[in-house]
């Protein structure tokens, strides 16, 4: 509630020139340089206007936007945006395992799914995700030996890090992290994943909001 009055008296604060918060929503995935790069273009046209960044699995994401808590949500499809307003952006992720730099699998280029029989796999808690996985890589993903979930990425690399497992995830997931320890390899004949930009429908936004959904609407596609 603290959130809501405090986003209400800096949506209403405006006077002649644009001010205000904009407060996004980001998964951990490449789509957060296109974040960055919007910021930075539009803060130079609109220098009063601050940002709230966020970052965490979709069903947060997306709860707190129905919630008014965030303005816009940067997220990695599957994703149902029925009752939103959405981008879809021209960024696409490439699904595969980070793993230690010295593992075997770590000689090859490209991994087929039968190389993960048998390995200790730690996968994105989002269920949505998960089938993807499913329907991505087919009936073999039931096979593998899956030994945790997690929604932040930092602690999987933990785990991966002293060998405990091997991490399969979005290689956007890997640029906060840059330990020569690890690597990351992509999934052979895997499909791209696509990023997509959402907000409520029907929302009324202040003037820095809708300033910024302008700029998002040239960079993707409705």
């Amino acid at each position: 509630m603290l959130a809501i009055e405090s986003k209400i008296k800096d949506d209403f604060s405006e006077k002649g020139e644009v001010r205000g918060n904009v407060s996004i929503g980001m998964a951990e995935a490449a789509s957060a340089n296109t974040v960055a790069d919007i910021i930075q273009v539009f803060r130079k046209k609109y220098p009063q206007v601050k940002f709230d960044l966020f970052t965490a699995m979709a069903d947060q994401v997306l709860e707190r936007i129905d919630k008014g808590i965030l303005d816009i949500g940067f997220l990695l499809e599957p994703i149902n945006v029925d009752k939103y307003d959405f981008v879809r952006l021209h960024d696409s992720e490439r699904f595969g395992v980070l793993m230690r730099a010295d593992a075997p699998l770590a000689g090859k280029q490209e991994l087929l799914p039968e190389d993960l029989l048998g390995l200790p796999l730690i996968v994105p808690m989002r269920r949505e995700l998960q089938q993807n996985s499913r329907n991505t890589i087919g009936p073999i993903y039931d096979k593998f030996d899956i030994i945790a979930t997690f929604n932040v990425v930092n602690n999987a690399i933990l785990l991966a890090e002293r060998g405990v497992g091997y991490i399969l995830l979005v290689e956007g997931a890997t640029q906060y992290h840059h330990n020569p320890d690890l690597c990351f390899r992509p999934l052979k004949s895997t499909s791209p994943m696509h990023c997509v930009a959402v907000w409520k429908k029907y929302q009324p936004s202040n003037q820095a909001v809708s300033r910024f959904l302008e700029e998002l609407a040239m960079l993707g596609e409705h």
